[in-house]
């Protein structure tokens, strides 16, 4: 089994309701990493978070380990988010972005505008894509409990030690670019995890850009291979 090294972090901000959740699990040859970000600040969107994960962990580890497995559990949590939401009578959604591990290969299952990140040998990309579309120049997140049949990312892949994975709600969008993001991980990339997501989270609470916006919640797992 690939062995990682851990931080995750629960950052606060200005929004009414904490609506991201976490989740890291290990079985027997398989690791999950996963995030969901509840929509709205109803409280219905922490709700709807929690169920998604829920289902994960009731259905891990995996049996099959492919696309199909994932898209099927995808569904079936899109499926109980919405009726859990509706018996409560309330209306919202959630982001949902997994990542399992098996050896060192990997499969993701995605949708909304959480993100994965990978860096790797000074170069940073994201592996997830954001499931949104425009309307009337306001995005509108297309994720579990948002429609019948969402849609659901999923990539297949292989890790390689010294990889540092980044699995985070969207309020980063708000604080760092793309490009900056790169530029933290070159700098800081090759301390321990903790201190990198130390100096993350510091960069989050003094980020000038905060001072413009309504900050909003973010939460992350951040590990590297081994």
């Amino acid at each position: 089994m690939v062995n990682v090294e851990l931080a995750t972090n629960m950052n606060i901000g200005d929004k009414q309701n904490f609506e991201d959740r976490i989740l890291f699990l290990e079985e027997k040859d398989q690791k999950l990493f996963a995030i969901a970000d509840g929509m709205g600040d109803s409280g219905f969107g922490a709700v709807a978070a929690e169920k998604a994960l829920e289902v994960l962990e009731r259905h891990f580890p995996l049996k099959e380990f492919d696309k199909e497995e994932i898209e099927e559990l995808f569904k079936k949590a899109n499926k109980e988010v919405m009726n859990t939401v509706y018996e409560m009578g309330g209306i919202s959604g959630t982001t949902l972005s997994a990542m399992f591990l098996k050896g060192d290969f990997y499969i993701i299952g995605h949708t909304g505008d959480s993100k994965i990140y990978r860096f790797r040998k000074g170069e940073l990309k994201q592996l997830t894509e954001d499931t949104v579309e425009e309307r009337k120049g306001r995005k509108k997140v297309k994720a579990l409990g948002t429609d019948w049949n969402p849609p659901i990312v999923i990539k297949k892949g292989k890790v390689l030690p010294g990889d540092i994975y980044l699995l985070v709600s969207d309020g980063i969008e708000k604080l760092l670019t793309f490009e900056e993001l790169k530029e933290f991980f070159n700098q800081y990339g090759e301390l321990p995890v903790e201190e990198i997501s130390d100096r993350l989270n510091f960069l989050f609470k003094t980020s000038k850009r905060k001072k413009n916006i309504d900050r909003d919640n973010i939460a992350y797992i951040m590990f590297r291979v081994g």
